[in-house]
């Protein structure tokens, strides 16, 4: 892998960031995005506050706010997946690895991201202290969950495995929310 060599030089870079270029010339002519939302976002997703992204290097305030948001979201969804190098992270994880790298990701963007999608994300597989585990479907303004899949496997549910859906009284029935389980896919 690119990222494991022993010395990442030019040419490395100039492989990784290959792919930017591509992606901006496909959709140059994209009649439903404006031309600014593209340069923002796939042009500015990879770039990092102190300058050490790519293609360009951009810094802090060369950013737009568009790619310093997208930037936070862009890692936040390459983590939660599997990959060949590393197994896919739960939201705890992601945001700690957020938060140590202030040099990277604007840090506004970061806290409005973990405000917004909170400690336990929509989506996420949630153990409970009755020791079931259960998919979050909905959220109060606090972050705790409101709806809740029980989950009978660790496995994203299908139509042919969906659960029981737990819609009132969660911490009565199920007990507390004592962390998130990361699902690989």
């Amino acid at each position: 892998m690119l990222f494991k060599a022993p010395h990442f030089e030019a040419k490395h870079r100039e492989a990784i960031s290959e792919h930017v270029q591509l992606l901006l010339d496909r959709l140059h002519n994209c009649q439903w995005l404006s031309a600014g939302i593209v340069q923002a976002v796939i042009g500015g997703v990879n770039e990092r506050m102190d300058g050490s992204g790519y293609p360009c290097g951009l810094s802090g305030a060369d950013l737009s706010e568009l790619a310093k948001a997208s930037a936070v979201v862009d890692v936040v969804e390459a983590m939660r997946r599997d990959r060949a190098d590393r197994p896919a992270k739960t939201a705890q994880q992601i945001y700690r690895h957020l938060l140590q790298h202030p040099h990277h990701f604007d840090m506004r963007w970061i806290k409005r991201y973990i405000d917004h999608f909170k400690g336990l994300p929509i989506g996420s597989l949630a153990q409970f202290s009755s020791q079931q585990k259960g998919w979050i479907l909905r959220l109060d303004a606090k972050g705790n969950p409101t709806e809740v899949l029980l989950a009978p496997q660790v496995e994203p549910p299908m139509r042919d495995n969906v659960g029981v859906i737990v819609g009132s009284n969660i911490a009565e029935r199920l007990g507390r929310t004592v962390g998130e389980i990361a699902v690989s896919t």
